[in-house]
C-alpha cells in the first residue's frame, strides 16, 4: 500500500526514537554479556535484534506493488549476481513491481547500476521495470534515495543476510518503510569485521553526520533516477 513520505519533523522524531531503541538494546546486550563484547560487535548485534522481525526469506516476501532495492556491491564477486537473480525472481513472481538499482556509478569503467541492468535484462526483466541510481555510494545513500523514489511504497531490500540488520536499521532511522529479503551466503571473518565497523558508521550517520537532502526542480517536484515524485 502506498503512503505519503514522512515530513522532516517526523523524520527527526523517527531518528530519535530509532536511536533510543537501539541504545536500549545495546544496554540490554551489554549487561547480558557482562560487558564482554566489543563496541562494534555490540552495535551490530543490537541492530540485528532490533530489526530481526523485518528480515524475511525470499519465500516469505508477500505479493504486492512493492519496490525492490538492490544495493550495489563489487561487480567482481558473486554477491551482486545473487542479489540481482533474487530480485528478478521476485519480479517474475509478482511480488515487486519495480526495481531500483542503486550503486556506485561515478566511473564509466566501473558502474554498478549499469552492470545490474545488464544482468536483469538477461533475466528477462523489462526496461520499464528498472531505475538506475548511480549515486548510491553507500547503504545510507541508497536507502535514503530509494525511499524518495518509491514515493511511500514499501521497499524490499534484496541483500545478503549479513547486511540486512544495518540496512533495516538505516531504513527505520530514515523513516522508510522496508523489509529485507535475506539471501544466504557464508560470511568471511573479514566480512563480519567490516560489517561491524559499518554498523557503527550507520549509527553515526543517523546521529547527524549526514543530512537529509533532496533535489527539487522548479515545479517543486523531486527528480531522481528518472522518476518524478511529489515533494515531501
Amino acid at each position: 500500500m502506498k503512503t505519503m513520505p514522512p515530513s522532516r519533523s517526523l523524520l527527526r522524531l523517527t531518528r530519535t526514537i530509532t536511536l533510543l531503541a537501539l541504545g536500549c538494546t545495546c544496554l540490554t546486550l551489554w549487561f547480558a554479556c557482562k560487558a564482554k563484547g566489543r563496541l562494534c560487535w555490540l552495535v551490530r548485534e543490537s541492530a540485528r535484534h532490533f530489526t530481526e522481525s523485518d528480515v524475511l526469506s525470499e519465500a516469505e516476501v508477500p505479493n504486492g506493488k512493492q519496490v525492490a532495492l538492490i544495493p550495489g556491491t563489487s561487480i567482481r564477486g558473486s554477491l551482486l549476481r545473487q542479489r540481482v537473480e533474487a530480485a528478478a525472481r521476485l519480479f517474475h513472481a509478482g511480488k515487486v513491481s519495480h526495481l531500483i538499482l542503486s550503486g556506485d556509478g561515478r566511473s564509466a569503467s566501473y558502474h554498478e547500476p549499469r552492470v545490474m541492468r545488464q544482468m536483469l535484462t538477461e533475466l528477462r526483466v523489462p526496461a520499464w521495470a528498472m531505475t538506475e541510481d548511480a549515486a548510491g555510494l553507500s547503504t545510507f545513500d541508497s536507502i535514503q534515495r530509494a525511499g524518495l523514489m518509491a514515493g511511500g511504497r514499501r521497499l524490499i531490500i534484496v541483500t545478503q543476510e549479513l547486511h540486512c540488520a544495518r540496512a533495516l536499521f538505516l531504513a527505520r532511522g530514515l523513516g522508510v518503510e522496508a523489509v529485507a529479503c535475506a539471501l544466504q551466503a557464508e560470511p568471511t571473518e573479514s566480512g563480519i569485521a567490516r560489517e561491524e565497523k559499518a554498523c557503527v558508521r550507520a549509527l553515526l550517520d543517523l546521529t547527524g553526520f549526514r543530512t537529509w537532502t533532496q533535489n527539487v526542480d522548479r515545479e517543486g517536484k523531486i527528480c531522481m533516477g528518472g522518476w518524478t515524485l511529489a515533494t515531501l
